[in-house]
């Protein structure tokens, strides 16, 4: 599976959260 990587200017603790407990990554790109 292509791992999962999201790119967002914000996000919240709890979506960070799902998203890295499903085995994704998370980055904040500045606005």
């Amino acid at each position: 599976s292509v791992p999962l990587k999201v790119r967002l200017h914000r996000v919240t603790s709890g979506a960070r959260a799902k998203i890295e407990a499903a085995g994704g990554t998370v980055e904040i790109i500045p606005q």
